[in-house]
């Protein structure tokens, strides 16, 4: 059985005030220029890559009255999925024994593991702070960066959960015609 990251929520980071994305199991970002594609992407990263050792004063969201934010905020859910991506209730036991306590479930008894990753200045040392925990309940979107959230401190990012991202590609024509390239893969495996 396969996992899926079918929600992810960021605030305060880069261009990106409050929002939320419903994922699926293959995701193509299109878009123009300061859409927001590549701040999604390094917002995953943030979460569960290794983006935090790059992390600066930019990635903080700056207001339309130039006010920046203290703190950038990114939720991911991780939920059970069978071959096709759609969600089931319950994680297999390789995700059971992987993600052990870190497990919740929802009052219709679907499982989830969410992940919330916060990151903020450091001004006694210098640089920034970034902190994750996994959350016990996925509050509401309307209320889930002010709802005080029960959390458990996880000691480093989860490594059973590598986070490969492609970078952007400017013209992908060649690259979409190409069985042998990456793009060409992907797709070539019915997806």
């Amino acid at each position: 059985m396969s996992i899926l990251i079918d929600t992810i929520r960021i605030a305060g980071f880069r261009g990106i005030k409050n929002l939320e994305v419903s994922l699926s199991r293959i995701i193509v970002l299109i878009g123009p220029n300061n859409a927001g594609k590549t701040s999604l992407i390094k917002a995953l990263q943030l979460s569960l890559g290794d983006y935090s050792r790059y992390l600066s004063e930019e990635d903080f969201y700056i207001s339309p009255d130039e006010r920046r934010v203290n703190e950038i905020i990114v939720d991911v859910r991780i939920v059970p999925a069978d071959a096709n991506g759609d969600r089931v209730a319950k994680f297999d036991m390789e995700w059971l024994t992987e993600f052990g306590d870190k497990i919740q479930s929802e009052a219709n008894g679907n499982q989830f593991v969410a992940i919330r990753t916060r990151s903020e200045q450091n001004v006694t040392k210098g640089g920034f702070d970034t902190n994750r925990t996994t959350l016990e309940i996925w509050p509401p979107f309307e209320t889930w960066t002010i709802i005080k959230v029960k959390g458990t401190k996880l000691g480093s990012r989860l490594q059973s959960l590598p986070l490969v991202s492609m970078e952007a590609q400017r013209d992908i024509h060649q690259d979409l015609r190409d069985r042998s390239s990456f793009i060409g893969k992907i797709l070539a495996r019915g997806c």
